[in-house]
Parts: structure tokens; sequence; C-alpha cells
């Protein structure tokens, strides 16, 4: 495995996983952090750390951990300190970028500097590690869900289709994946791209730092706010627990080849899984759903329709995700995605419930 390894939102959603496998494996980890309201970049790094590792974690392991507090939307990542940027520019084996904000129906304006000014920063960046230092690898971290709104069968080898996009989320990974590709194609950079399906917790015991995407649904559902929902029982969604994303990343990253791997479970879940499941173990009358095509939105108040509207378009999903040669490298490297079943998503509502975010 490389030694030294620089991780973009390492206190982020999937990054603190991967960080957690690729200490485990032996590497140093520098990441790039900013301080907030919730502690200085280092004491952020070291919570999420922390967090991935639970009961696992040691005395010690921060001294693999290098800290370097900056920022993607700025040049030079917002590394102030030059003798720092020149060692880290010198040093790196491979950059993974997995820092975006993750928000479904946010403005254009507020998410676009992260998601797509953001991994310009960090390929111009990356660039430079690459001319004047010995990186090897861009890992870039987008989504299975660029592929937009246009039916079809999405396989590793996809990307501009003449889709359309849901949200602002879609759209700016989209974007970002373009700039990526861009810098492959127009300086040389060593690109591979890690598309995830739809990161839910942990495999284990279902723990997750925080509560978005399809969390929002299983809480308003909770709340019985509906009954009458616009989602087709008969659609699926490709759910993925975060650590085995970080897992099969963490085998894929020591791969010379510049490809595409599609990081998703081997089947979907049906809608009427998801939402049969979660009423039985939150004990929680179920709406009556139609799909979105035949479903009449007036019946709706103006607050059903805003807290809905994120999330029509994943209930009444009509892509089909292909990874079949992500599996066939992972199998070669003996690692396997994790099928989800009604077990796995139990263990997800059971840390929503012991979280107190459902009640």
């Amino acid at each position: 495995m490389s030694k030294n390894v620089f991780i973009t939102g390492l206190t982020g959603f999937l990054g603190r996983f991967l960080a957690r496998e690729l200490l485990d494996k032996g590497c140093h980890v520098y990441g790039l952090a900013r301080g907030n309201k919730n502690g200085t970049a280092a004491q952020r790094v070291e919570a999420a750390l922390k967090f991935a590792y639970d009961q696992d974690w040691r005395d010690g392991l921060m001294q693999s951990v290098t800290v370097i507090e900056g920022d993607i939307t700025r040049t030079d990542l917002g590394m102030s300190d030059r003798a720092v940027q020149k060692e880290v520019v010198r040093s790196m084996d491979l950059i993974v970028h997995s820092a975006a904000l993750a928000e479904l129906n946010w403005d254009y304006d507020y998410i676009s500097p992260i998601n797509v000014d953001g991994t310009r920063c960090v390929c111009d960046f990356a660039r430079a590690c690459f001319e004047n230092g010995r990186l090897r690898h861009l890992h870039h971290v987008s989504t299975m869900y660029i592929a937009g709104d246009k039916p079809c069968i999405f396989d590793e080898a996809c990307f501009d289709e003449g889709q359309g996009f849901h949200n602002t989320y879609e759209q700016t990974k989209f974007e970002a994946e373009r700039i990526v590709r861009g810098y492959q194609k127009k300086y040389g950079l060593p690109v591979s791209i890690h598309r995830p399906s739809m990161i839910m917790g942990e495999s284990l015991h279902g723990r997750t730092p925080n509560f978005n995407l399809i969390y929002q649904p299983l809480h308003f559902f909770s709340k019985e706010i509906y009954s009458v929902f616009p989602a087709n029982l008969e659609s699926g969604q490709n759910l993925i627990h975060m650590d085995r994303v970080a897992k099969a990343m963490s085998v894929l990253l020591n791969q010379e080849e510049e490809r595409v791997y599609h990081l998703i479970s081997p089947n979907d879940v049906s809608i009427k899984l998801f939402v049969d499941s979660a009423a039985t173990f939150f004990d929680f009358h179920q709406p009556r759903c139609i799909p979105s095509e035949y479903f009449d939105f007036s019946q709706l108040t103006a607050v059903q329709r805003s807290l809905c509207e994120p999330y029509v378009s994943y209930f009444n999903y009509k892509i089909k995700f292909d990874a079949s040669k992500t599996f066939e490298t992972l199998k070669g490297l003996s690692c396997q995605m994790l099928e989800v079943t009604r077990e796995n998503l139990n263990k997800v509502y059971q840390y929503c419930r012991q979280s107190g975010f459902i009640k």
C-alpha cells in the first residue's frame, strides 16, 4: 500500500471510515480539514476517527495522522504555511478527494463552490503534486447519481448520456467528474473515479455520523405525516453501508490502472421492502403509495410537498446500475460488496432509535 495518502473530507460521512482502513494498512494519512464551532481542525479529525474506530480506538493512532488546516475552495487548498504545502506536494503518493456537500435541495450557488470549484482546486493541487512530487494517482469520489434522470442501465463506461438531473447535488457531482476527466485528458493526471450508491450507516451496528439522505424520509414516515405518498413500491434503490464502500476503496487505491469503479450493493432494495421494514420496526402506519406519474400532488399540503420533494425521484427510480467490471476486480482482490437485507436495514433503524433520531 502507498505510504502517504492525502484525504479531503476526512471528517465526512465516508472519509473517516476510509481513513481507518488506510491507517490499519500502515499508511500515514494527511487530512485536510477546517476548524469550526465544533472544534479545531485537529479536534474534528480526531473526533471523526474515534467515531470510525468506536471501541477499537487506541492511543497512538493520531501519530500516523497529519492534520492540515485548509479549505478545498481556495488556491493551494488554503494552506497558509508554504513549508507545509511544499512538503505535502513533495511527499504524497495518493490523493483521495471525498469532500462534498451531499444535500439534495440546496441552491446551486451554495453547493457549487464546494462540489465544483472545490474539485477544480483539488485537481490543481494534485497536478502540482504529480508534476513536482511523486504522486501516483488522484482518486475522486463521485456518485452513482450522476446518472441523472435518463432511464438506462448505467455501467462504468457511462458518463455523459444526455441526462438531466433531479437536483443540484447530482448536477454538481456530474460537473465535478467532468472537471476531473478534463485534468486527466489535458495534463495526463492519473485519475480513478469511485461512484458509490446511496450510502447509509456502517454494517456492524448501523452507526452513522449524521442523518441525511435516506434518513429524512424515515423520520417523516415515523411521524405519520403522510396518509398517501408518491412512491412506486416496485421500484428499487441501491443502498450501501459506508464501511463497505471504504473497505472496497482501500483495496482499489493500490491499483495502477485508471478506472471508473461502481461501489454498490449486489442487490437493489425495493421501495416496498424499505417502507415495510421501517413500518414494522418503528411501528408506524404506512402511507398508501402511488407512483409519482399517477399521483395527485394537489392533495398534499404545502409543507408535505416541501418535505417530500427532494426524495420523490428516488422513490420512483427507473435507472439500473451495473457494476459487473468493478465486482470482477474486487473478487480478484478478495473483496466483495455486501448484499443489503431486512436484517441490515434493521441495524440502521436500531441506531436511529438508539441515537434518538427516531423515537
